[in-house]
C-alpha cells in the first residue's frame, strides 16, 4: 500500500502533530508493507499511489480568497487519484469544509462529533459549545460567520477519525527541536518525550490554570473568561515562561484545561506528562483517537455551564489519593501510545489501517 500526502509540512502546529507519528513509525509501517511519501506541490508523480491524501493546511489561507479555485483543484485531483482522502487538521470536532465532501472519497478529522446528525444542523460559531453559550447565555460574536453545515446526509458516511494531536512531542525542548526539523529534517531531532513526572510526586499547588482569554470570538472566549473569574480567588492565571509553566504543572495536583478554538489543547498532553490530573469541560459529545479523555478514568470533566466546577474541585482536593490514581491512569494511557515500540507503533499501524480500509 502506497500513500502519497499533499502537505504543507511542519509549517503549522497541527501539521507537525499530524506528521509526527508517520515519521517516527516510518520504518515499522514499511516493514508491514505500508509506505508513504510527502509532496508539497502537485506533480505527475503525486498520482503514482494507491491513495492520495490532502491535508487542509496545504491550501492554508487560500481557502478564504481562492475557495472556488481550490474546489476545482479537488475535482481534478479526484479524476486522477485512485482514492482521494481529505484530512481536516482543524482544532475542533464540529466545523467541516462541507463543500469538499462531495469531491472526496473519505473526509478525515482528528476529532468528530459523536452524534453525526449534528453536522446537518447550523451551529452558532461552528461549534457545539459556542452554540451553547450563544443560546444559554446570550453571548454574541462581533462578526458572526454564516452558518456552515452538511446538506446531504449521505455524505456523513465519508467521515472518519485519524489521530489527534497527542502523538507528538510536548517536552520542554520540543519547540526548538521541531523548529530545527522544519529547516533541517534530521530524524535525530524527532523523539518521544523521555522525561515525565510521576503522579505520586509531592505537589504543593492545588491547581494550575495559565490561560489566555483573548479571542476574536466572544463565544470562544466566554468559557475561559468565566473560568478565570471563578478561580481568581484560588490562583494566578497570568501567562508565564514555558520553563516555569511546565515546572508548575509538575507541582500541581490538578490542571485546568478549557476549550479554545477546539476541545483538545496541547496543555492536555503536557498535563499527562507532568503527572497532574486533567480537569476539562465535558467532552462526551465528541470522539477522538487515541481516546485519552474518559471522565472518571483518565481525567475529570465538568459541565459547560460550569455550575459544578468549584464543587468538583473541592471534592478532588479533599480526596488526594483519588487525584493521584486518576492522574496516574491518564499518564499511563497517554504513554502507552508514545513509548514501548512496537506496542505504540502497532497501535498506530492499526489505526492507519482502519483509515485506509474505510
Amino acid at each position: 500500500m502506497r500513500i502519497h500526502l499533499l502537505t504543507a509540512g511542519f509549517d503549522s502546529a497541527n501539521g507537525r502533530a499530524f506528521l509526527y507519528p508517520l515519521l517516527v513509525h516510518r520504518r515499522f509501517l514499511a516493514r508491514y508493507g505500508l509506505e508513504w511519501r510527502a509532496f508539497n506541490a502537485i506533480t505527475p508523480q503525486l498520482f503514482d499511489c494507491d491513495q492520495l491524501w490532502v491535508e487542509s493546511k496545504f491550501h492554508r489561507d487560500r481557502w478564504r480568497s481562492e475557495r472556488s479555485r481550490i474546489l476545482d483543484e479537488f475535482g481534478q485531483l479526484k479524476q486522477q487519484a485512485s482514492k482521494l482522502v481529505f484530512v481536516d487538521l482543524g482544532d475542533n470536532s464540529s466545523y467541516l469544509v462541507s463543500d469538499v465532501l462531495p469531491l472526496v472519497d473519505l473526509y478525515c478529522k482528528s476529532q468528530l462529533l459523536r452524534d453525526r446528525q449534528r453536522y446537518l444542523q447550523p451551529m452558532y460559531g461552528y461549534r457545539p459549545y459556542t452554540d451553547f453559550y450563544h443560546h444559554q447565555f446570550g453571548v454574541v460574536d462581533h462578526q458572526p460567520d454564516a452558518p456552515v453545515f452538511v446538506t446531504d446526509p449521505q455524505w456523513l458516511d465519508k467521515l472518519h477519525l485519524v489521530w489527534n494531536s497527542g502523538l507528538c512531542d510536548y517536552s520542554i525542548t520540543a519547540p526548538w527541536r521541531l523548529a530545527l526539523y522544519q529547516r533541517w529534517p534530521l530524524s535525530g531531532l524527532l523523539r518521544w518525550p523521555i522525561r515525565t513526572t510521576a503522579a505520586t510526586t509531592a505537589r504543593p499547588h492545588r491547581i494550575s490554570c495559565r490561560i489566555t482569554t483573548r479571542y476574536d470570538r466572544a463565544t470562544v472566549a466566554f468559557q475561559r473568561q468565566q473560568i478565570r473569574q471563578r478561580l481568581s480567588h484560588y490562583l494566578n492565571s497570568d501567562r508565564i515562561s514555558r520553563r516555569h509553566y511546565l515546572r508548575e504543572l509538575a507541582q500541581s495536583r490538578v490542571v485546568m484545561s478549557p476549550f479554545g478554538w477546539g476541545e483538545i489543547a496541547y496543555r492536555d498532553f503536557e498535563t499527562f506528562l507532568s503527572g497532574a490530573l486533567l480537569f476539562k469541560p465535558d467532552m462526551s459529545h465528541m470522539e477522538t483517537w487515541p481516546d485519552f479523555f474518559v471522565d472518571g478514568e483518565t481525567m475529570v470533566a465538568f459541565r459547560w455551564d460550569m455550575q459544578d466546577m468549584e464543587q468538583q474541585l473541592e471534592q478532588l482536593w479533599s480526596q488526594p489519593q483519588r487525584c493521584t490514581d486518576l492522574a496516574a491512569a491518564g499518564q499511563e494511557r497517554y504513554l502507552r501510545y508514545l513509548h514501548g515500540t512496537p506496542t505504540a507503533a502497532g497501535l498506530f499501524y492499526q489505526r492507519l489501517q482502519q483509515v485506509i480500509q474505510s
